[in-house]
């Protein structure tokens, strides 16, 4: 449209309007739903003139009167007015509200409308968008001053060339830290190498893709590394995400391969490698030739798109090499000048922004620290990471930095702190505020989106910030930004798209070229492709930039950048949704939560949606409340009215259960106050009364603040309130009256020991402390003693015997003569912590004593000691058969901060164990109690067993088994050094899961016998480990298992010997014990197949298992298949593991055919 067509519009409108005109205008902003804010301004044309000849000059001079000049004045309550007055010529008066308008700002509003009339005059017809509004120098201000970015950097070098010079600089240096594990840059280049390599022989070449699908590790890490060293893009899937969104993923993408770590699969037609497999790591790690080029593809990151599925953007070797370039100009100036090194990496994999905390740290010879997921997500926990590594660079949002700092007894942790990034939602100007006050940091708002790679601005925030909406900041280098109205560029104040152009924007969208002819379009004012960003912004007259909002309805939750449209037309996609609404609102606390508005010609199921939502979108994108309403609101326009859409009630809809007591009613009221409600009842669940992410981070903190220990998972599994307070009283009992002080707060966090480490060295200094721990042996008093149960013989007739261990680190102001105690606390409790193994005459000897010998080691002591402990197979052999079933270390790793580890015989230890010695230590430590005495102690539970009359029934049923027995089945022996495995994993469907439940031991035997292929036997032998707990043994350590012989039918898939139903009764304390003098000596049969089923009474640790529910373990050679075959359960996953012991036992032909035959079976 051109000028002169848009001054008729306006003036045929004019005239339309004049039966109007005496309106009041105060009536029709009273109908608008904005009431005074529709009407910010008004332009007036001044139309009462004071007209000097109109006045009676004889009667003025007749009463000696003179007027020498005349004036006038008027008020208007609208804060910025224009008038016009006609005179001689044409005046224009800017009149405006001097709190709201700086001078300087209706300024250039006056050049800006000088400027305006100059282009109509010279040309009426000029198109509106044509018009330019803005000055030659403020055009040269916004377009060169404000964007004088411009570095000199490496371009033409690729990630992996400046990773490997950093490797020849600092070879010895740490780069990467992970729940105490740690890789030099030059021990993780080899491993990087090794595994590239790998790739490079499935054929990975440049720009081709590889996802990898991994929990939080070093092996994740190295496998993101070595993608790129391989030549090819890293792809990261959240393991957690649904499983159609994973496949969606890997169909748009086409991965070459796969790499998983910790994450189960099912995935068919990739290749897959998986990092937690030794071989993944053993081979040449010789340097890799680079075969990329500057412009070649380093990773593609999935970000939320409108259609319902992601959208992947690439991202390219030059965006990320001018990224993390070392400049005046950096996002990371400030660290460079600073020589700061450690970062702590808590960010997903997923976000583009995790880019930051590897990548730009291993080009710059720092080192990153990766943070356990309890560390990522609890503050509590994120707090002692901090203090504990040292950690200087931090990047967060506000979010999460809010619930930090809700901690006051953990800001001291904080102190470290030297540099953090804030970003991916507004700041608050007291959070900046606190985190002055708590640290000495330098402290940048940051903004980009994964489009320009990263982050595209900073601002340095200051101790005294004056202003509520706090500004992004300036582009940094190699970046411009452009604020445009369309394609025409707005000046100083003046709203608009921000769009960035420069070196850090990508390629694209992959397989969208529509889209990205959209988003990427040319830069009309300089080089290279500029993309919109669809947010709305402005130029301050500093050169910072103020984000203003969204011009469409993409969002921010929590961090997340979300396309609400996404989730509507996923909504849309279920059949009995005829129309939806998806927004999103702000809580008291400026947290914003995702709102859905449905209709539907039923009354639609809340919880059956969101599992269907489930399916495919991430937890992050399931909205907190939903609602069904008859029918849309919609403006004038047409368009969703959001204002018009109900609140939605978020009371319980369960029947109310009032809280019972005190505990009850402090938890009730703290919930209802986070979600904002008026009261919750037992009956109540957290989750669907509104509780997301964030708002589970504050309930942790709240009931943290109130004594009770608790942490994610414990909220995440309760149904609802009521199941809550039991788990959380059956913890910690005393928990509730007897709150902390500050000064003797103590966190205590499991670190995983691992179970397999390759060598056989044990440190001398370990070796010798822990020989001396047999000293207790010779000054203590016998007190007890027994013939063990069948099931622990096993265990201890071993010449190398099986060892299991748990690790504690402990955090905070505690001394070593109280954990000391503590130990000796329990030790005297729990008398298979003080037993021996007589091994000549096959008894198990309590001793007692006072006080027991611990080996303690020293600071100085920590990374000789530490380093060199490794697994339990290494301790293997300092356990004789003489020496105590249990042996305890202490390391005192750094100040008010100790490593704790038990390494136990299994013949003294279960599934069970580990959790019950966590929470006596635990209780022990943190509330100085005494170890609470068993209900019944583990030496009265073997005699009890051993005078059952159920032995004579299994001694019948032994011998009715052994004479059916099928002979000609050969068994392999025992084998521990297999050169490679076979692993297969399906998740289980509904109909498998109803016959596991029903049957599931005879469910899991017939999936073996036909893998092994056999056709012709009748029956095979097989023994039953069954893991039982009953109520009253729950405070007690020590293996807690019945070892029964029986026999499978094939044809009739019937199990002789086991009752499930008997064994779960209340019953269950009935013996099937068997003494070795009464088993058959051909019994051994029996041991060539065995079943693990673990059974709780208790739910109080029943839920928290994270052991197998059913295991099998088979030894049977028949035919052509593997020597050995392990079968698994867990959860709604099942795993089939064959380790493979010599090439001769299995050709590659029939591996392969191994595989598919599995595959066929499952």
């Amino acid at each position: 449209m051109s000028f002169k067509d848009l001054l008729i519009s306006i003036n045929k409108s004019f005239l339309e309007s004049n039966e109007y005109d005496f309106y009041p205008l105060a009536k029709i902003q009273s109908f608008s739903e904005v009431k005074e804010k529709l009407i910010n301004n008004i332009m007036v044309f001044e139309n009462y003139p004071v007209d000097d000849k109109g006045l009676n000059t004889e009667l003025l001079v007749k009463n000696d009167l003179e007027i020498v000049g005349s004036s006038g004045s008027e008020q208007t309550n609208y804060n910025f007015n224009i008038m016009v007055v006609y005179q001689d010529k044409i005046l224009v008066k800017f009149l405006f509200n001097e709190s709201l308008y700086s001078k300087n700002n209706v300024e250039r509003i006056k050049e800006h409308f000088i400027n305006l009339t100059d282009e109509i005059i010279k040309n009426e017809n000029i198109l509106v968008k044509d018009i330019e509004i803005l000055g030659e120098d403020e055009k040269n201000t916004v377009l060169v001053e404000f964007n004088n970015t411009k570095v000199d950097y490496q371009k033409n070098k690729t990630i992996q060339e400046l990773f490997e010079n950093q490797v020849k600089k600092t070879p010895d240096k740490v780069a990467i830290v992970f729940d105490n594990k740690k890789l030099t840059y030059k021990e993780l280049n080899e491993k990087v190498n090794i595994l590239g390599l790998k790739l490079r022989e499935i054929g990975v070449k440049p720009n081709d893709f590889v996802a990898i699908m991994a929990d939080r590790s070093l092996e994740m890490v190295i496998g993101i590394l070595a993608i790129i060293k391989s030549g090819g893009a890293y792809v990261p899937i959240d393991p957690k995400y649904p499983e159609d969104r994973v496949n969606y993923i890997l169909s748009d993408c086409n991965p070459k391969a796969l790499l998983t770590y910790k994450a189960s699969t099912n995935i068919i037609g990739i290749p897959i490698i998986n990092l937690s497999d030794k071989k993944a790591f053993t081979g040449d790690f010789k340097d890799i030739k680079n075969v990329n080029k500057a412009d070649d593809l380093l990773y593609l990151i999935y970000t939320s798109g409108t259609t319902g599925k992601p959208k992947g953007v690439m991202i390219k070797h030059s965006n990320m090499v001018n990224y993390c370039s070392n400049n005046e100009k950096s996002i990371a100036t400030s660290i460079f000048n600073s020589k700061l090194n450690n970062m702590g990496s808590v960010t997903n994999m997923t976000f583009d922004i995790f880019a930051t905390e590897i990548i730009l740290v291993f080009v710059n010879g720092m080192t990153t620290f990766i943070a356990k997921s309890d560390e990522q997500e609890d503050a509590f926990y994120l707090s002692a990471f901090v203090e504990r590594n040292n950690i200087e660079i931090l990047q967060t949002t506000p979010s999460r930095i809010k619930i930090l700092l809700s901690h006051p007894e953990k800001l001291k942790t904080l102190k470290s702190l030297k540099y953090i990034m804030i970003g991916g939602e507004k700041v608050e100007r007291d959070i900046v505020a606190k985190l002055h006050e708590y640290t000495n940091a330098i402290i940048q708002n940051v903004y980009g989106p994964s489009e320009t790679t990263v982050w595209s601005t900073a601002n340095e925030l200051s101790k005294n910030m004056d202003k509520d909406n706090i500004s992004i900041g300036r582009p940094i280098a190699n970046t411009q930004i452009y604020i445009l109205q369309k394609v025409s560029l707005c000046g100083i104040g003046i709203p608009g798209e921000l769009c960035i152009a420069g070196d850090g924007v990508t390629k694209g969208y992959l397989n969208k070229p529509e889209l990205t002819e959209e988003k990427f379009i040319n830069n009309p004012y300089g080089e290279g492709k500029l993309y919109r960003t669809g947010d709305l912004a402005r130029w301050l007259p500093d050169g910072n930039i103020e984000f203003l909002g969204r011009i469409d309805e993409q969002v921010k939750v929590r961090g997340f950048r979300i396309e609400l449209e996404e989730i509507a037309n996923v909504l849309r996609k279920i059949n009995y949704i005829k129309d939806v609404a998806v927004i999103t609102r702000e809580n008291s606390n400026g947290e914003k939560s995702i709102y859905s508005y449905v209709i539907s010609d039923i009354n639609v199921d809340f919880k059956q949606i969101k599992k269907e939502l489930r399916k495919e979108l991430p937890e992050y994108m399931i909205p907190t409340y939903m609602m069904q309403i008859k029918e849309i609101p919609v403006n004038r326009n047409g368009k969703l009215d959001k204002k018009a859409l109900p609140d939605i009630n978020l009371e319980s809809t369960e029947e109310y259960i009032a809280p019972r007591n005190k505990k009850e009613e402090t938890i009730c009221k703290i919930i209802a106050e986070i979600l904002e409600i008026n009261r919750v009842g037992l009956q109540d669940n957290f989750f669907e009364l509104g509780g997301d992410s964030m708002k589970l981070l504050r309930l942790i903190s709240a009931l943290r603040k109130e004594g009770f220990d608790v942490g994610f998972d414990i909220i995440k599994r309760s149904n609802n309130i009521k199941t809550l307070v039991e788990i959380l009283c059956t913890i910690n009992d005393k928990c509730f009256n007897k709150k902390l002080k500050d000064e003797n707060q103590i966190a205590i966090n499991i670190t995983s020991v691992p179970m397999e480490i390759e060598g056989d060295f044990i440190n001398s200094t370990l070796y010798k402390e822990l020989n001396k721990y047999n000293t207790n042996i010779y000054n203590a008093t016998k007190c007890k003693q027994y013939v063990p149960l069948k099931v622990q013989e096993d265990f201890l007739i071993k010449e190398s015997p099986f060892i299991s261990a748990l690790g504690i680190e402990i955090l905070g102001k505690v001394s070593k003569t109280q954990i000391l105690k503590s130990i000796n606390n329990i030790m005297n409790s729990q008398a298979v912590l003080r037993t021996v193994y007589d091994s000549k005459n096959n008894i198990l000897i309590e001793l007692q004593k006072k006080d027991w010998y611990i080996p303690c080691f020293s600071k100085d002591e920590y990374n000789e000691v530490y380093n060199n402990l490794g697994g339990v197979s290494k301790c293997e052999k300092l356990f004789k058969t003489s020496d105590l079933l249990s042996k305890i270390i202490i390391i005192e790793k750094d100040t008010d901060n100790y490593l704790v580890y038990f390494y136990m015989n299994h013949a003294i230890w279960d599934f069970f164990t580990a959790q019950i010695l966590l929470d006596m230590f635990k209780n022990t430590l943190l509330n100085h109690d005494k170890a609470c005495i068993p209900e019944e102690t583990y030496y009265e539970y073997v005699n009890r067993k051993r005078h059952h009359s159920k032995i004579v029934k299994m001694y019948n049923s032994i011998e009715n088994i052994e004479n059916n027995v099928e002979t000609y089945i050969k068994s392999i022996k025992d084998n521990y050094n297999y050169l490679y495995k076979i692993i297969v994993t399906k998740q289980i469907n509904q109909i498998e899961k109803k016959e596991i439940i029903e049957k599931p031991v005879e469910w899991i035997l017939d999936k073996y016998c036909k893998i092994i292929n056999i056709n012709d036997i009748m029956q095979i032998p097989f023994t039953m480990i069954y893991h039982s707990r009953e109520a009253k043994t729950l405070n007690t350590l020590g293996l807690y298992a019945d070892t029964i012989p029986c026999l499978y039918n094939i044809n009739k898939k019937e199990v002789i010997g086991w009752n499930k139903e008997e064994k779960i009764s209340n019953n269950s304390n009935e013996s099937y014990e068997l003494y070795k003098e009464k088993v058959p000596t051909k019994s051994n049969i029996f041991n060539e197949l065995s079943v693990n089923v673990l059974i709780s009474d208790s739910n109080k640790y029943n839920n928290n298992l994270k052991n197998n529910d059913i295991m099998i373990t088979g030894k049977y050679a028949v035919g052509d298949v593997p020597e050995e075959i392990h079968m698994n359960i867990n959860k709604n996953t099942l795993t089939i593991f064959c380790p493979i012991y010599s090439e001769k036992s299995m050709t590659e032909e029939t591996i392969e055919n191994m595989v598919k035959k599995i595959f066929n079976i499952i």
